[in-house]
């Protein structure tokens, strides 16, 4: 005659409730919910999640290692200012998209006490497909607008500016023509110049300007410089015609009958 064995009632509900997965493996159907007996998604938490690495398996699932190279995660450092910031690595990349019509994608320097964002410095499509800086903008490299090569340039267009003013600040400026030791050129020095160079001196030339381009505030004092020794000749001219009236008038007066 066989034995009965008797099982205790807590003993048989632990058994009947064990788990159907085991090393913290569940199984490939079905859906897990934490803070929620109907989950919607494969995981579904209704509350606050922590954790040091969130990692990525790739489109597909074709990376097959999940590490760094395609993980979310907060960088290593003491919790201290600047404290540590939240990295979405390389391989991970990530698109932001934020269609106008339902506010677009903002950018906060702080939060209240409430934890509301506060101090806007920056929104893409708010409205519109525009980006709008609240504040300066401080770009520690150069810029290019409508073009990839900016060279040396901090700013390179690609197009035509407009602007209404235009303000270039300049060390050097051309009234030392007006000082006594200034040498002007004579007006026959002047015209051999042009006709041997084709332009004027101290003046670039059309090839030079074509190949170089212009520096605004270098080229005006250029063109000052030349107004300036223009006034300086008309101011000679005038004396000169004054002195020949002066002589016209004596010679006048010399064949009076």
């Amino acid at each position: 005659m066989k034995a009965l064995v008797f099982i205790p009632l807590s003993v048989a509900m632990l058994m009947a409730a064990r788990p159907v997965f085991s090393q913290n493996t569940f199984p490939g159907t079905g859906a897990v919910g934490i803070g929620t007996t109907t989950p919607n998604v494969e995981l579904d938490v209704v509350g606050r999640v922590a954790a040091k690495l969130y990692t990525f398996r790739g489109v597909d699932n074709d990376s097959q290692q999940p590490h760094f190279h395609y993980g979310i995660y907060q960088e290593a450092g003491p919790w201290t200012f600047p404290y540590p910031k939240l990295v979405i690595n390389y391989h991970t990349g990530i698109k932001m998209v934020g269609y106008y019509n339902y506010g677009g994608i903002r950018f906060y320097a702080g939060y209240g006490n409430d934890g509301t964002p506060t101090g806007q410095v920056m929104s893409i499509a708010e409205g519109d497909y525009n980006v709008r800086v609240a504040n300066s903008l401080f770009v520690n490299s150069n810029i290019g607008i409508g073009t990839a090569s900016t060279g040396a340039y901090r700013l390179a267009v690609e197009g035509i500016i407009g602007a209404r003013k235009v303000r270039v600040t300049q060390a050097a400026w051309a009234d030392y023509v007006f000082q006594p030791d200034y040498k002007l050129r004579s007006i026959p020095e002047l015209e051999a110049f042009i006709n041997t160079h084709g332009h004027l001196p101290d003046v670039p030339s059309a090839e030079e300007v074509a190949k170089d381009g212009i520096d605004l505030g270098d080229m005006d004092s250029r063109l000052l410089r030349k107004i300036e020794e223009l006034t300086l000749y008309v101011i000679e001219q005038q004396k000169q015609i004054k002195a020949m009236q002066a002589e016209m008038a004596d010679m006048k007066r010399v064949v009076k009958p």
